[in-house]
């Protein structure tokens, strides 16, 4: 008997030595959320719990556009977009994930496309009975076959019933069998160009691929915008040109939403605003449409940050990246090695630019020349290294068929 009890007082004080420091230590220091999703102008109060007493905490947010945060912890949803708020206790840091989302969910047509606008009414589409011959030639177009010379692929003559819609889808359709059909700044012959009506419209007329350009304003949010300066495509709320150069670069995203990029086209489109990287990739999610995405100009870290959003909503397979700035192609190939990229080049192909493509190249990324010269000389110094070319810009089929046929893909406007 007394062996038993000693037995169950020594497992006792075992179980008590294991579950002591259990029982009586100190609770874990942690974040109260490590992720939260908030509309815009919506607020979030995050908190360190159990937390030493008298100590301070730090907070700060890698992007401020998208959200910031004050002293005291509290979030503030400013733009949509995604950023990572962190918060320094001592040497430890805590991080929340911030995504930003609109207040309301609308098709993105609905902001920047007039309801009028007849490409989205079918009803309204215009059936053009005596067509123009500067847009629908009169007479068949053949288009010669790159892989058997002595073949044509015929593309019916056009018939009374066929809308301007249409017409330009068959030609792309075709003409994209044998290169890449590329639509610059979506189809900016009927609407804004870089609009999310310029992209639904390419997607209309039978594009699968829209080119596009990226650049930063002042605080750092990626906007789509070709220019240095605002000036060409945007004006005063009250349709009025702006008098003096504005710079991208050298206004906020807020202020920059202060001009109008839509009247320049048409008063239809009044009102459009400038769009940002997180607006147009859900629309180019949505079009199951390739995008040949130009990054003109940036740091490092926040061209990373615009790979990193095209991963994030699942679309780096979808992405070309290309640029005219060699360093900026160098950048998205070490963020990783397998996604296509191009080389834009407007003052000729040399041995030097070919040099720099195989650096490009060297970990096994597939990596394309993008040119407006094309001469015999520059297309062997092409075919010699095995360098894909492509070519900008040509609106008119006839030409397009006129290339050499080592030539993979063209960027156009339209094509008539």
């Amino acid at each position: 008997m007394n062996k038993r009890i000693a037995y169950l007082i020594l497992i006792t004080m075992l179980v008590s030595l294991f579950l002591q420091p259990t029982i009586f230590s100190k609770p874990k220091t942690r974040l109260n959320h490590k992720k939260i999703t908030l509309k815009i102008g919506q607020t979030k109060q995050l908190k360190i719990k159990n937390k030493p007493k008298k100590i301070k905490v730090k907070w700060t947010s890698k992007n401020k556009s998208v959200a910031k945060v004050t002293k005291k912890g509290k979030v503030v949803a400013k733009r949509c977009g995604r950023t990572i708020v962190i918060a320094k206790v001592r040497k430890k840091k805590y991080k929340c994930k911030v995504t930003v989302i609109k207040k309301k969910e609308e098709a993105p047509i609905v902001l920047d496309v007039p309801a009028n606008f007849k490409i989205y009414n079918p009803t309204a589409l215009d059936v053009e009975t005596t067509p123009p011959t500067s847009i629908i030639p009169e007479t068949t177009t053949t288009i010669p076959s790159t892989t058997t010379p002595e073949t044509t692929t015929v593309i019916p003559t056009t018939t009374a019933s066929e809308t301007a819609v249409q017409k330009e889808n068959r030609i792309v359709t075709n003409l994209s069998k044998k290169i890449n059909v590329t639509c610059h700044r979506g189809y900016n012959r009927l609407a804004p160009e870089n609009s999310i009506a310029a992209f639904r419209l390419a997607k209309e007329y039978g594009y699968n691929t829209v080119e596009t350009d990226i650049r930063f304003t002042k605080d750092g949010v990626p906007v789509i915008l070709h220019d240095s300066t605002i000036n060409r495509v945007a004006r005063n709320l009250d349709g009025t040109e702006i008098t003096e150069p504005i710079k991208i670069a050298d206004i906020t995203y807020e202020e920059a939403l202060a001009f109008d990029f839509g009247i320049y086209k048409s008063r239809e489109f009044k009102g459009a605003k400038i769009l940002t990287l997180d607006e147009c990739l859900p629309v180019f999610k949505e079009l199951d449409i390739n995008i040949y995405l130009h990054i003109i100009a940036g740091t490092e870290s926040q061209i990373r940050g615009v790979f990193d959003e095209v991963v994030g909503y699942g679309l780096k397979d979808h992405v070309t990246w290309y640029s005219f700035t060699r360093w900026i192609v160098a950048c998205i190939r070490d963020c990783d090695h397998t996604v296509r990229l191009g080389l834009a080049k407007s003052s000729g192909i040399t041995p030097e630019i070919i040099s720099q493509v195989e650096d490009l190249r060297k970990y096994g990324n597939p990596v394309f020349l993008n040119s407006c010269t094309y001469s015999d000389e520059e297309i062997q110094l092409c075919k010699d290294a095995n360098i894909p070319l492509e070519a900008w810009f040509f609106n008119d089929l006839n030409v397009i068929n006129s290339l050499d046929s080592y030539i993979s893909g063209v960027t156009v406007d339209y094509i008539r």
